[in-house]
């Protein structure tokens, strides 16, 4: 630290000349001489500066380090998370399509059977209706043969 010249011989001259005892003089010069050595013992040098910002630069320096090492932490971690998810969904949506697949298949074959039973009850109809036409003839023929003919 550069220090400041002051001369305390000076001084007391000074105050014994403008009517001091010199213990007064001397009391005063010390007290001046010890606050102007507290204030300046406080003062930052140029050195001082230099070696903080080296040690400031230094810390920085970590800290962007540090950083980098938990941003590249924290990216591995969402993109091992991601390739969970995305294996998750690919399990999901080959589960759904499967079931959807097994649904068509299910509704196909209902509407097959569907068809089946329409066709079933479609002979049955047609049965039941020749039934019904062949009773009907049989009842005519009959209604005509034992009738007496119209006229007589």
């Amino acid at each position: 630290m550069t220090a400041i010249a002051f001369d305390t011989y000076a001084m007391v001259r000074r105050l014994k000349a403008s009517g001091f005892s010199e213990d007064q003089a001397e009391a005063i010069t010390g007290a001046l001489k010890d606050g102007r050595e507290s204030d300046l013992a406080s003062l930052a040098t140029k050195t001082d500066l230099r070696e903080s910002e080296v040690a400031l630069r230094a810390d920085l320096r970590d800290v962007e380090t540090s950083l980098k090492a938990d941003l590249r932490e924290t990216e591995d971690r969402l993109e091992a998370d991601l390739r969970e998810s995305e294996g998750r969904l690919d399990v999901k949506i080959t589960d759904l399509s499967k079931r959807v697949t097994d649904l068509s298949h299910r509704v196909d074959l209902g509407m097959a059977a569907g068809r089946a039973d329409m066709r079933l009850l479609e002979q049955r109809m047609t049965v039941k209706l020749g039934a019904l036409v062949a009773a009907g003839i049989g009842i005519m023929i009959a209604a005509f043969r034992y009738l007496p003919p119209a006229g007589h």
